[in-house]
This record gives structure tokens, sequence and C-alpha cells, in this order.
């Protein structure tokens, strides 16, 4: 029996046993996406057939473009087409391009960018220029030479230069077009001039006939060599390189300078002459040298004189019949210098965890930033590079990371690509191009797995990595030129863990596990602290305080559920010196390196799930530390009239096995209370774990499994408790009918889809109340039923962001108030009108809901960041602002359960005042303290557990000191689930 778990009308349905299958099939396109569908007809549970989505979203930059014949999308194609007229040119992609026949032909490259702006140019020359005397010196010139097509993408013309063997390598890709300069031969030394090879660039001159003016931006690369970034709109010449052909990752940072000389525009591309040099000296000195006396004629005494000497504006000769041919790859040793011109019109992109991405191609993002929500999954064909030339705003978080994987990997996320997991996908995974954009960046909450390089940056410093883990990669963090802190990270079977050029990397809590190298070319500058070294065979250079080693994996580690580096005892613990980052060293209090116990056997009696693995708030531990996982459950039944208490901060994880749930109720209860400062979880166990027993799609994590009774017996109630998962990971608990009471209540619950099932006979209440509810969906009833007489739906003081909320089989029993809607995907009641008003709405449409009064509408999300979160309102504000939802609620804060609790950034209480519209936080003190009014150590919005602002029975009084009492409010009081 296969099951698989996806989306329905933005809702997640169970099914199992495939009936029929549709081929995949593109729903929507665009110039750099695609979002694929298959549809599975399957039955479920109740042997009902359902159809069953399964979708992701394509990525490559440059990946369609606009069919002239059709006037549709179509899918680029990387290839030249040979013209009768010889030329190659490439015009099925969003960049088109013609080649001349001969390279030395006026006009000889012409490109036409996505936004229709020309560049026609001509490679010209090789030379050397001295920086201190400012003479220089032309090496060769471009002379006759007839192209060959040596792949579908590649034009080249071999022996293209003057004096030295060489070529000119053109080659054309959804991303953009680049010209390489191959030299087989190594030139004359700068000294045979007389020119100093310490202050020598070697040079390359292209001429533009035709071409757009560029922004520039201007960076130092090295002493006296200075790098234009040229932006053109849509297309952008970036920083290139220069490598030995095959070993690319030895490259050299090359130069770019758009200039304007006589009237002539050139590019100017320039290296060091001494950093090339080890390049150049692999060369094999394949003609033989010239004499002096042939050289010295070309000995200029400045550049402007240089361009002087170099033929003017070439015209297409006369009667040229020489067509392009086709070739092969030459397969001798050979130095490269490159430019590229690139696509840039994938801006300001942001990855959203409502759909799994699929990097079939290189992808380029550039604009003012590019976002990383947290819960995202983006899976990469082999050979694709993720490159951010941007700052990055990135949203993971405890439970929320940013996942990238390969295409086969079918354990997180949608199924993609269906083979057999093997060897290493991405080129790159995430490459930071810090040369193109003006900051540093800053990335936490990060997994990379089955990249040939994990995470790879260029240049600037500053650079902060928290939270990662990298596993099964060739290479794990590569830097450039480039200053990094690496802080709390986890390298399984990464064969060299840093590598890279010229920089330096201050590493902290690294546990690395199986390694061929940590440190194989970086430089001397690594530092470690705090660092558990296991099973490396080669650790290069680096200084450490508090490092361990140990080559036996088996005796440092222990797993559990699907995480396999908690430490095995204490041998690692309490060793680490306190000389860290602060930021880090606060958060490690949180976190632990310490397993879950794992629950196999069914719960019988009464239990209570409390915290049990050791957050780290003393000395530090060595070494990798993991988000805390309490328990694992998988497949744990709970007896009937038996009731499960999570309490104190304690956290959950589910996992997915063959034919089992995470929780099985019988007749139970599960009851989760946290408080505003220790929020219990209940996550899916890959959310902290390093791996997925395979996609839980096809189950939930709380299942009403007392089948055998026909009454709603089963309780989940949830209140102060975070629920996260990822996209496709399923339910957060099965719609069955044997529910009678559930309720979230000052709960936080990411990327999930609820779905209650309303049909039925029995008792049923169903309260949402003062929960955030980001990313997946909520749906109250089902397509196409009608709800039971007994089922009663409250949802109030909400927020709902980016997800679907939808309504089947509703009455006007069911009450929808004091929410806030923002950007909802989804937003109706199906003609089955529930009773709703004092609602805001942010990018939704009120009219969604039938009927409605007293609506805030036309709102703006000027959220604000406080102490607890990231939703406050602001105290004030104008038209449109949030400030508008303030005291516009249908009744009381006293009567919604909320006098302790506040909006508002500034802290101030809602009190004996009309309701605020929205999701509110415990009101606290400037320490995140909750606010204790009468100084007895207990938070006023605890004493007062119905929150009305009044010492009920049962209740301490919070306006008084308890001070000499033992009465403290037990965990079982529940506030009305309306």
């Amino acid at each position: 029996m296969k099951m698989r778990l996806s989306l329905a009308c933005g809702f997640l349905v169970l099914s199992f046993n495939y009936a029929a299958f549709t081929a995949a099939a593109i729903i929507d396109s665009g110039p750099h996406h695609r979002v694929w569908q298959t549809v599975t007809l399957s039955i479920d549970d109740n042997g009902k057939e359902v159809a069953v989505t399964n979708s992701f979203t394509e990525l490559a930059t440059g990946l369609s473009y606009i069919n002239p014949k059709t006037g549709k999308w179509a899918e680029s194609q990387e290839s030249f087409e040979i013209a009768r007229t010889g030329e190659a040119i490439a015009a099925k992609g969003q960049m088109q391009v013609i080649l001349a026949p001969n390279i030395n032909s006026g006009g000889s490259v012409d490109l036409l960018t996505p936004d229709e702006k020309r560049f026609v140019s001509n490679p010209m020359g090789v030379s050397y220029y001295d920086s201190a005397t400012g003479k220089t010196v032309l090496i060769a010139e471009v002379k006759d030479c007839v192209g060959q097509q040596v792949a579908p993408n590649i034009i080249l013309y071999d022996d293209a230069f003057t004096e030295l063997k060489g070529a000119i390598r053109y080659t054309y890709t959804r991303l953009g077009f680049s010209q390489d300069i191959i030299l087989y031969q190594k030139p004359p030394s700068p000294a045979d001039w007389g020119l100093d090879p310490a202050t020598c660039t070697l040079d390359f001159y292209s001429e533009f006939h035709t071409a757009p003016v560029p922004e520039k931006s201007v960076q130092l690369i090295a002493p006296n060599l200075a790098d234009e970034t040229l932006d053109f709109g849509q297309s952008r010449i970036g920083q290139g390189s220069a490598y030995f052909l095959s070993q690319e990752l030895d490259s050299v940072q090359v130069a770019k300078q758009w200039t304007t000389l006589e009237g002539r525009t050139f590019l100017i591309e320039s290296v060091h002459y001494d950093s090339v040099l080890p390049l150049l000296e692999k060369l094999q000195a394949a003609v033989r040298k010239k004499d002096e006396g042939e050289f010295a004629k070309k000995l200029l005494p400045n550049r402007k004189e240089l361009l002087a000497h170099v033929e003017t504006k070439k015209s297409r000769r006369n009667g040229e019949v020489a067509a392009i041919q086709p070739g092969r790859l030459d397969p001798r040793s050979a130095f490269v210098l490159d430019y590229t011109t690139l696509n840039t019109s994938q801006t300001n992109y942001v990855f959203r965890p409502d759909s799994t991405y699929y990097c079939s191609g290189s992808v380029s993002l550039y604009g003012t930033n590019t976002v990383f929500i947290g819960g995202t999954v983006l899976k990469y064909n082999t050979g694709a590079t993720l490159t951010v030339n941007t700052p990055v705003t990135c949203q993971g978080g405890l439970y929320r990371p940013v996942i990238m994987t390969a295409k086969d990997d079918q354990t997180v996320g949608a199924n993609v690509g269906g083979g057999a997991l093997s060897g290493y996908y991405a080129t790159t995974a995430l490459f930071i191009d810090a040369s193109a954009s003006s900051t540093n960046v800053t990335l936490q909450n990060l997994r990379v797995a089955y990249a040939q390089t994990a995470v790879a940056i260029k240049s600037r410093s500053g650079h902060v990595f928290s939270h990662v883990q990298l596993l099964n990669c060739q290479n794990g963090l590569s830097a450039t030129n480039a200053e990094f802190s690496l802080r709390n990270a986890l390298c399984y079977n990464v064969l060299t863990n840093f590598t890279g050029s010229s920089s330096t990397g201050r590493v902290e809590h690294l546990t690395s596990d199986t390694a061929i190298w940590l440190n194989k070319d970086i430089g001397t500058n690594l530092f470690l602290t705090n660092c558990l070294l296991v099973a490396v065979t080669n650790t290069g250079s680096y200084t450490g305080v508090s490092v361990s080693t140990n080559s036996d994996p088996s005796t440092v580690f222990t797993s559990a559920g699907f995480a396999y580096h908690y430490l095995a005892d204490n041998t690692y613990r309490n060793l680490g010196t306190t000389n860290i980052n602060a930021t880090l060293a606060s958060s490690l209090k949180k976190l632990t390196t310490y397993p879950p116990i794992v629950l196999v056997n069914a719960i019988t009696v009464n239990t209570t799930l409390a915290p049990q693995a050791g957050r780290d708030n003393d000395t530090p531990d060595l070494g990798y530390h993991y988000d805390p996982l309490d328990y694992f459950a998988c497949g744990v039944t709970v007896a009937s009239n038996v009731t499960v208490l999570a309490t104190n901060g304690v956290a959950v994880g589910i996992d997915y096995s063959t034919n089992s749930w995470g929780f099985l109720l019988k007749n139970a209860k599960f009851i989760s209370t946290g408080d505003p400062l220790h929020y219990n979880f209940v996550v899916r166990a890959h959310m902290a774990q390093e791996k997925a027993g395979g996609n839980p799609g096809a189950r939930a994590c709380f299942y009403d499994g007392n089948s055998s009774s026909s009454s709603r017996d089963c309780e989940l109630r949830l209140r102060f408790t975070e629920f996260d998962q990822l996209w496709d990971d399923g339910y957060m608990l099965y719609p069955g009918t044997k529910f009678g009471a559930l309720e979230w209540t000052h709960c936080r619950v990411y990327d999930t889809s609820l779905v209650v099932d309303t049909t039925g006979s029995g008792t049923l209440v169903c309260g949402l109340t003062n929960t955030l509810w980001e990313w997946g969906g909520v749906q109250g009833g089902l397509s196409g039923t009608s709800s039971g007489s007994g089922v009663t739906v409250h949802q109030r003081n909400n927020l709902a962001s980016n997800l679907s909320w939808v309504f089947y089989g509703g009455t006007t029993n069911w009450t929808v108030r004091d929410n806030l809607f923002d950007t909802l995907t989804g937003f109706s009641d199906n003609a089955s009108p529930v009773e709703n008003s004092y609602n805001g709405y942010i990018n939704t449409a009120a009219t969604n809901l039938s009927g409605g009064s007293f609506n805030k509408t036309n709102l703006v999300a000027d959220y604000q960041t406080g102490l607890l979160g990231n939703y406050y309102y602001p105290t004030n504000g104008g038209s449109g602002s949030l400030t508008n939802l303030i005291n516009a609620g249908s009744r009381n804060s006293t009567n919604a359960g909320l006098y302790h609790f506040t909006v508002r950034v500034d802290q101030s209480k809602e009190t004996n005042t009309v309701v605020d519209i929205g999701y509110h936080y415990a009101a606290v003190d400037a320490n995140r303290i909750p606010l204790d009014y009468d100084g007895d150590e207990l938070a006023d919005y605890f004493e007062d557990r119905d929150g009305n602002g009044i010492a009920d029975t049962g209740e301490t009084n919070w306006r008084v000191s308890e001070n000499g009492t033992t009465g403290v409010p037990g965990l079982e009081v529940f506030t009305p689930l309306e």
C-alpha cells in the first residue's frame, strides 16, 4: 500500500492505493518558473475516491521565452543554429545572439537582451599594462578565424590570435552569454619589454560598437585593481574569473573597466600578472619564442596609444562565404579568462514555505533583497547553482529550517525527481556573490544536503551562518576573499569542510563527523572554538580553543529517531569556553546535546510529558547543538480515558513510519499547556533532526483512532503551543468524526493544514482563539457535506497570514469575529454563511464571506517587531494602518479573555476596553517578563486564568500579593472555546 498526501483546493487530503494517474502538466509559467502538477485518483480511509494533487515550482533563470509564433511561454533552448548565411544564431531564449562566421569581422558578436538592449562587439587583443609607469604592450591581436560548433550551445574560434596560440569560446545558456579567452601558450614575461611583473596586469580588450550606457558600481578586488559591475537593466556583466581549464576552483577574480577613448567604447578585463603566473606556468610553450625585435614595435607609452594602434572599427568583409562548421573541443591544457553577460530580470525573489522549489538549472537572483522564509524546501537538478547577488533576509528559526537538497530526496517536500538518490546534485546549493551587492549576509537555520558545494561566499567580511546542518556534500563552505563566522554547525559526511582561498573563518561549536579534510585550502586563518572533530582524516591548518578530536564516531554519538549526533555521554559536555559570541551563547541555552525519549509502547495511564533533554544553560558542551526534542513519537496509542498532558515548554517530535500516526487517541485526551515565554512544541521531527524516516505526508500528528465508538470522545486542547512542519508533511490531525473538543488558544501554527470534519452525530466544539496561523490552511467542514447539528465553531482574535481559510456546510451558529486576515490564497464560506463581523482585511476581500459588518478593510501590513514577536501594531498610524484595529472589536476584552494581553508595541494591556481586532501577545516588561502587578512572581495572566480581570473562584487575585499562601491555579482550567 503506497500512501501520498498533497493539496486539493488548498487543503491536504489523505489517500491510499493509487488508482489512476495523470501525466505531469504545467499549470502556470513565466520567464523563470513553471508550476508542475500531477493528479492521482486514490481511495481514502473511508473508501471514498479522492483526487490527490502533487505540485512543485520549477525555477531556472531564463527558463522560458515568448515564442513569437504562438505568443506563449516556451521552454528556452540552450543551442545555436547555423544559418544559411553562415552565422551561428541562438534565438530560442530570453537573450538572442548572432555570431559571425569570422570572429575578425566587423560586429562579429551581436547580442539582444531580454529588455531589447543591443550589444554589437568585437574581441580585439591581449596586452600587458604596467600601473606604475602607465606603459603598455600589445602581445597579440585577434585575426581571421572561422568558428566551429563544438557543442549545441558552444561556438569555438580556434587559433584566433596573431602571436599566441589561443582561442575564443562563446557559450549560450538560459542564464546568460559568456565570452572566454583561452590561451594554450604561456605569453612572454612583461620583463621581456622592460616592464615590472609585480606591477603589471594581463589585459584583454573587446570593442563595443553598439551598447547602452551602463550603471557602474566599483569594488577594489586587489591592490591597484578595481572591478566595475556593469548594470544594463535586465542584463549585467558581472565579475569574471581566470582559471586553468578543468580547475575552476583555483580561480582568480578578473577586474573589468568600461571606458570610452577617442569615441570608441571598450571593455577591458584585467588580472594581476603575478596572481595568474602559477596558472600560466602550467601551459606548454607550443610555439617558438618571438624575437625581442618583433615585439618591440608594439611597446606603447599608455593605453590610449595602444587603443589607437589597434585596428579601428572593422566592417563586415564583402563576399565572405565562410560558415561556422561542426568541430570538437580541444583537449589541450589551457588558461581561461572569461566574462559573462547575465540575465538579471529575476529580482527580489521570496522563497515561500507553501511550495517545493525545483532548481532545474542555474538560478541567479538580483534586486535589492532575496528572502528565504523558514520551512522553505529547495531541490536541485544535477549541475544547478543558486546564485544570490543581493542582500539576504533569512527567516529560518527554531524548528523552521530552510532546506536545500537533491531532486531525488523524497523525505522532505513534494516529489520532484522520483529517481534513486545517489551522488551529488547541486554544483553549489547557495552561492553568495557579495561582490555584486553592498552588504554581508546573515543566514540561520539552514540545512544543505547532497551538493558538490553546500555554500560558497565570494568577497566581503562579516558573513554569519548560524545553526547549520551540512550533510553528504563534497565540500561544505567555500570562501574566496571573504571573512565569515560559522556558529553551531553539523558537517556529516562532508568530504572537505572548508575550501576556497584567501579567507578567514571563525567557527564556534562545529561537529565534523567523517571528513577527508577539515581545511583543505582556505588558508591559515581558520579559528575553531568549542568544536568536536570526529573521524577527520586531515585537519589542515587551524587555530583551536577547546577543540577535541576522536577517530571513532560510535564512541562519541548516540542516535534517536532520525538524528545521529547527540552526545553519547558526558565525555564532551561542559568542556567549552564561555568566551564565544554572545548571541550564540544565548541561543545555546535553548538548545541541547541530549537525545529525546523515543515513545514506543502504548500510553495506558495518565501521563505528563515535561522537558527532559537538558538545555545547555551551564558551561557549554562541545560541538553542534540540536533544536531540542524531549520525546519522539511515531505510532503511539493513547488508551481509552487516558490524558496526556504536555507542559512547561516540552518539545515533542512526530515522524512517519508505515501505517502509523503520531498519537492515536482512543477516547483519549491530549492537552498541551505552555506559557508565553516557554511555548510547548509539537513538530515534525525532521524540523530538528538531520534526516526524516520518509516523507510523512500520508499521516497526521493526531488521529482519532476510536473507530469502535460512534460518539465524539477524543479531545485535543492546545494552549501556548507551537506547531511546525514542512509543506507536504500532512495534517496536524486527521479530520475524523471522533473528536468532541478541539481548542487552539494563544498558539502559533506554521505551514500545516487543519481540516475539521463537522459531519456525523455528537457534540463537537472547535475553538480557535488568539492564534497565529501562517501558511498552510484552515478548513471547517468537508466539501459537499452538511455539518452535524451538534457542531459549533468559533474563530476569534486570530491572525491568518498567507494561507487558505475556508468553510463548508457552516451555520449561523459558527462565529468568525475579531480576526485579522492577511493575504489569504483561499477565503470563502462556499454559500454556507457563518456569522462574521468585526474582522480586519489585508490584501483579502471581505466579501468572500457572506454578509458581515463593521469590518476594517484595505489595511496595510505595518506590523511592528516587539519583545515577543513580529506582529505588534504601531501606537500611531494613519489611514489603513493597523492602528485602526485598536478598540474596534465585537466585544469587551474581558469577555474575550484578553485583559492581560496586548497588540501594541508599547506593551499597553487591553484591560477593560473594547477588544482590539487580531492576534494578541501577553503584556511583558522591558525584560520580556509577563507583567506581575502584585509582585508575587506569578504573572497576571496566569493568576487571572480566564483573562477577565477579576479574581474568580479557583483563581488567585492578581492585584493582591499571595505571600504566605500555597494556592496556585491548576493547569487544567480552560477558557471557553468561544
